[in-house]
């Protein structure tokens, strides 16, 4: 059942799904990713608690990205933002749908 493979209610993976709470964490939307150390390429694989069987962006551990916690903030932030790191416009996270 749910229990078994996301916790008991209080004891899910704040970093993944919450069927309790129906939300989820940075592993499986908006999280930062792993990249390639070689090339700097979004490594893609098994998505985190294979929440989505698909292959997808590999959750890096570190927590929601710098737009996902810019957009948090508000529009002045993400502004902000693009306006010191452009590059983040084309940001990779986890989750989403193309």
């Amino acid at each position: 059942g749910m229990s078994e493979k996301y916790g008991l209610p209080g004891s899910t993976d704040p970093e993944g799904f919450d069927p309790y709470a129906d939300t989820v964490g940075p592993g499986i939307y908006g999280g930062s990713v792993k990249r390639d150390a070689q090339t700097g390429e979004v490594i893609i694989g098994q998505q985190y608690q294979n929440h989505n069987s698909r292959p997808g962006p590999v959750y890096d551990g570190t927590g929601y990205s710098l737009m996902s916690r810019a957009i948090h903030v508000g529009p002045e932030k993400v502004k902000e933002i693009i306006k010191d790191f452009p590059q983040l416009v084309h940001e990779v996270s986890t989750g989403g749908a193309t």
